[in-house]
């Protein structure tokens, strides 16, 4: 479901009116650094380089040399759609759990935060929504997560933030996966973080 919406953003998000923007490109932890006198992610941040972002953008905008599928899910066998894609893969290189930005971290997250930790499955925490919320609301969301993220193990060491409606963070968010799938190479990225 994330790779839908991260697509559908991105194929909306195309158009060079988008690119202008630069929200797209825009790490929204950087509009919290004003409220803090410490840093906000330790020394463990992913901080793609401007070509890393836009590699990353590239490869998931659809185009004639660059096709794209769009897959579908359902819930119960009888909804499965039959997708005879080729790159289906019998290993998950990482999970995405989704936090609403508007709800905060609940119990049911918690939950399969629980779960996540219990088989061992490398995760990310992505906060979404973030156009909906204030600054403050932001930044309470976030320093929760990061204190979640201290109890965890195979957990990613740095919460995202995107928001589908602006494009905020979803550049961030994208280099990430490109590279962690080996489709981009970061220059300027925490490897040492990425590993587990």
């Amino acid at each position: 479901m994330l790779r839908n919406s991260l697509l559908s953003a991105y194929a909306k998000c195309s158009s060079l009116t988008c690119v202008q923007s630069k929200l797209i490109f825009e790490n929204p932890y950087e509009k919290l650094k004003q409220y803090l006198e410490v840093p906000l992610l330790d020394d463990q941040f992913f901080s793609p380089d401007i070509e890393s972002l836009v590699a990353a953008h590239e490869l998931f905008v659809p185009n004639p040399l660059h096709r794209i599928g769009f897959i579908t899910s359902g819930i119960g066998p009888e909804k499965f759609p039959n997708h005879d894609l080729p790159e289906k893969r019998g290993r998950c290189i990482r999970t995405f759990l989704l936090i609403d930005g508007k709800v905060g971290f609940e119990d049911i997250d918690q939950i399969a935060l629980d779960v996540l930790e219990n088989y061992k499955v490398p995760h990310v925490i992505v906060m979404t929504k973030i156009d909906k919320i204030s600054d403050g609301i932001l930044l309470k969301n976030v320093l929760h997560l990061k204190n979640i993220r201290k109890s965890t193990v195979y957990c990613f060491s740095q919460p995202f933030a995107v928001s589908s409606h602006t494009y905020e963070g979803l550049g961030h968010l994208l280099a990430f996966i490109g590279h962690i799938t080996g489709n981009v190479n970061i220059k300027s990225a925490d490897i040492k973080s990425i590993s587990h």
